[in-house]
């Protein structure tokens, strides 16, 4: 185990084989979370997905693990598929059973409890990862399109998992981070602030 740069060595000593998946996933996350906030978003979402899955979802440390790794597995397709089939085999049952309900999701239909659960917990990362990045952007102007694109691909995605969700803190973690992006992109929408104005002489 080497991952000092995440500070997630300690908490994947509670969930050692999700450091196998992490192992496996590891460019695909920072990749992902690169183009969405950088490199200090992508050094803190590996972090983040653990916590919020370990402090928000009432269950075993088995269950939190397979959520854990599965939820890596979300932002890898590629090795999800290669590694779906071989993970009871190799490691554990628990896990095989939420990997195969992940390759099997169908977008358009109401996601099962445990792809619910690893989708708010990602969604987590993402908007917080983009409320970060528009706040650090200085009020930068944000599309009228753009930002109601954005919105309405948000509220289309949660009518797949929050039916299922059946984990309160979870939900009012994603509701608040929801909010924080909403609010961060309707400051962007309006454009920085002009300046105030000096009393007498010329405006600048």
């Amino acid at each position: 185990m080497a991952h000092p740069m995440y500070g997630i060595n300690e908490l994947l000593k509670k969930y050692p084989l999700a450091e196998k998946a992490f192992a496996r996933t590891e460019g695909e996350i920072e990749a992902a979370f690169f183009f969405l906030g950088g490199e200090e978003a992508c050094v803190k979402a590996p972090k983040k997905i653990i916590e919020t899955i370990d402090q928000n979802i009432d269950g075993t440390d088995i269950e939190k693990q397979a959520l854990i790794i599965a939820a890596f597995y979300s932002l890898s397709p590629g090795y999800l598929a290669a590694d779906a089939g071989e993970f009871a085999s190799k490691y554990d049952a628990a896990t095989q059973a939420i990997l195969d309900d992940l390759l099997a999701y169908d977008k358009e239909s109401v996601a099962p409890q445990s792809v619910s659960r690893i989708t708010a917990a990602v969604c987590i990362c993402v908007t917080d990862a983009t409320a970060s990045m528009i706040a650090e952007g200085g009020g930068r102007p944000v599309p009228p399109q753009m930002l109601q694109e954005i919105k309405q691909q948000i509220l289309e995605s949660e009518k797949t998992f929050l039916p299922n969700l059946n984990a309160p803190r979870l939900e009012a973690l994603y509701q608040a981070s929801k909010q924080k992006l909403f609010t961060g992109l309707d400051k962007g929408a309006a454009g920085p602030r002009p300046k105030n104005k000096k009393p007498g002489g010329p405006q600048t």
